[in-house]
């Protein structure tokens, strides 16, 4: 998943059933300025508490400038990131050129840690397993290979599964359908776990079902959104992925979850039935 950000941006939908408006994860809002002929003046900044990759390109071919940001680029931004000031010098006899920002997550240098997660929702509920790892219907691609489907109802309470920092979040939505056209109008949300350094994705969520906001900070256990059935699904349930992102791209990750022992999500089979049987220390 990467979110492209124009100066001007405009969406343009080739079905019209599909929902006409798009929404953002979270507000980045970079700057770029020529202060001096054909200087240019970027600044950047990170609102989150997760790292970010930008990519910044020229959209005309002004040699010195394209030449001078693919140098650059990818920019790695630390989390909360205040202002970050850049100077490039372009080709003046090409003129003044619109710059496209390209944004994705990242990771820290540290090692990840997939494990001991606790089951993303309330204590003492029991759910079943619409999709487990490699699922045929949509886990059989890079970015969701080790994703389980959670045959939560419309209206059950999502839990998060790790303490943690909201980085993004989408309630706008309120329709979905069994086809992979829908695959991009999910409600969801995001949360970064730093001391794991992997991500934690909630997906299918109902129409202003998140309880929290971007920026917010959450313990393992805490109800942060409400079930529901938007974008790609054949029937309600909660999508769970574990994931990294390498060179911009969303990768997929096994994890361990808490039980009375820690359990290999390879362990979640389509129909088996997994009660959260572990109870936070907040929650």
């Amino acid at each position: 998943m990467r979110f492209l950000f124009l100066f001007s941006l405009s969406f343009i939908l080739g079905c019209n059933t599909l929902p006409k408006d798009r929404y953002n994860l979270f507000t980045f809002s970079p700057k770029g300025n020529y202060v001096k002929d054909s200087t240019v003046e970027i600044s950047l900044s990170n609102p989150i508490y997760c790292p970010l990759l930008v990519t910044i390109s020229s959209e005309q071919d002004s040699a010195g400038l394209s030449v001078q940001l693919s140098e650059i680029s990818p920019i790695y931004l630390p989390p909360m990131l205040q202002d970050t000031i850049l100077q490039l010098r372009g080709d003046s006899t090409n003129g003044k050129s619109r710059l496209l920002w390209s944004i994705s997550y990242a990771h820290t240098p540290d090692t990840i840690q997939a494990d001991s997660f606790f089951l993303p929702y309330p204590y003492g509920r029991t759910h079943s397993i619409m999709q487990s790892y490699h699922g045929s219907f949509s886990h059989n691609n890079d970015g969701a290979r080790y994703a389980i489907d959670f045959a939560l109802s419309v209206g059950d309470t999502v839990c998060a599964a790790a303490d943690g920092y909201v980085v993004g979040v989408i309630e706008g939505y309120e329709k979905g359908g069994n086809d992979s056209k829908w695959m991009d109008y999910a409600n969801f949300i995001n949360l970064y776990h730093p001391t794991k350094n992997v991500y934690t994705q909630y997906v299918h969520l109902k129409k202003n079902g998140s309880l929290v906001e971007v920026g917010d900070r959450v313990a393992a256990g805490q109800a942060i959104g409400i079930s529901g059935a938007t974008g790609w699904t054949s029937k309600p349930h909660l999508h769970f992925n574990v994931v990294r992102w390498i060179e911009g791209k969303r990768v997929s990750v096994p994890a361990t979850f808490r039980q009375k022992t820690l359990i290999s999500g390879s362990d979640f089979k389509r129909g088996g039935r997994h009660e959260n049987l572990i109870r936070t220390k907040s929650f």
